[in-house]
C-alpha cells in the first residue's frame, strides 16, 4: 500500500506555492496485474447554530 502524496507547485507569476494532488486517490494498493485505489468521500451538511445563554444576553 502506497499513499498518494501531494506536490508543491510554484507559481512564478505571483511567487506563491500551492499544494496539489495528482489524483483523488488516498492510497494505491499493488495488487499485481490489477492495481486498486482507495478513495474516501465525506458528505457534509450544514447545521444551524443554536445560540447559548451567554450569546442571547
Amino acid at each position: 500500500m502506497t499513499p498518494v502524496l501531494s506536490e508543491m507547485r510554484y507559481n512564478s507569476w505571483d511567487r506563491t506555492k500551492t499544494r496539489a494532488w495528482p489524483s483523488n486517490d488516498l492510497f494505491t494498493i499493488d495488487a499485481g496485474d490489477m492495481p486498486a485505489a482507495i478513495r474516501l468521500r465525506m458528505k457534509q451538511r450544514q447545521v444551524k447554530q443554536v445560540p447559548t445563554k451567554d450569546e442571547n444576553e
